[in-house]
């Protein structure tokens, strides 16, 4: 799993292949493909931002400030919650998959803009929310 160390919106993402990853991003090594899903969609979720920015020890960089500042749980497969919002998430990259194949040009906004579009198409947006504000409390 990786993402950003800074900016204004929280993103991340899994990853099963190798990446170099320079220094405005982090990469976590989860035990295995549901507990990266539950960390992508917890760090994804609109409904914590604003948590994961009053995290921040300056006005643009998260760094791993939101990892002693905001409680996010272990991933214990257990937990129906956690499993829930894996599977949401797994829902969530298909769709940000098919999303991102129709755009032609645009940039970071407009990727950004399209995926959340349609993954609130779907209702996912407000799943992932309901399940993560449980979790996260």
């Amino acid at each position: 799993m990786v993402y950003n160390a800074s900016g204004q919106t929280l993103r991340a993402a899994r990853t099963s292949h190798p990446l170099i990853v320079e220094n405005f991003f982090y990469w976590w090594r989860t035990e295995n493909e549901q507990e990266a899903a539950y960390l992508v969609a917890l760090l994804n979720a609109e409904v914590l931002q604003p948590l994961y920015r009053a995290a921040r020890k300056s006005d643009r960089h998260f760094h791993q400030h939101i990892w002693r500042e905001v409680p996010i749980p272990r991933y214990n497969s257990n937990n129906r919650h956690h499993a829930q919002i894996a599977v949401l998430c797994a829902q969530a990259e298909q769709i940000a998959k098919d999303a991102m194949a129709g755009i032609q040009a645009g940039g970071q906004v407009k990727t950004s803009t399209t995926i959340r579009t349609a993954l609130s198409d779907f209702g996912l947006t407000r799943d992932i929310n309901q399940l993560a504000a449980r979790i996260v409390r």
